[in-house]
């Protein structure tokens, strides 16, 4: 049996669910329009638009999409940064030969002919690594089985 509703959670925004009718007993907004294998509405100022590989619909047309907005979901298997880490020995051990050899360099006077250490060298810097985000999706046969009835 095909899903009635499809859904989408976007981190930050909350998960919207879609239907092609409103549902009685649920605040389902009419924002936007299926059409072939593309979505778009508009919430709160911000439009949206989910393009997939197939088409959404069996139907051709253009029909209108009622967008509920839960954003108090939240994803059983949520991304989490994981918890600070103290630095290892060799970057401590880094940091402090690091910091030796700027101070050792602004204490050399510079005279002619002769090799400067650090003043002139370029230091690579580590990029921290940013998880990315996580869109999730996914369907139902009925809106209970996404939400409690308000």
């Amino acid at each position: 049996m095909p899903a009635s509703l499809l859904w989408i959670y976007i981190p930050n925004r909350g998960r919207f669910i879609f239907s092609l009718f409103p549902r009685e007993g649920y605040s389902f907004q009419k924002a936007g329009t299926v059409a072939g294998n593309k979505i778009e509405f508009t919430l709160d100022g911000d439009r949206y638009q989910w393009l997939s590989s197939a088409l959404i619909l069996h139907e051709e047309g253009t029909w209108n999409l009622w967008v509920l907005r839960d954003l108090h979901y939240s994803p059983l298997f949520a991304a989490r940064q994981p918890p600070p880490t103290e630095k290892s020995v060799l970057g401590k051990l880094d940091t402090v030969i690091n910091d030796t050899m700027k101070q050792s360099a602004s204490a050399m006077t510079r005279k002619p002919g002769a090799l400067t250490i650090g003043a002139n060298s370029k230091r690579v810097e580590k990029r921290s690594v940013r998880s990315r985000d996580v869109v999730m999706m996914g369907s139902a046969d009925r809106i209970e089985n996404l939400l409690p009835r308000n």
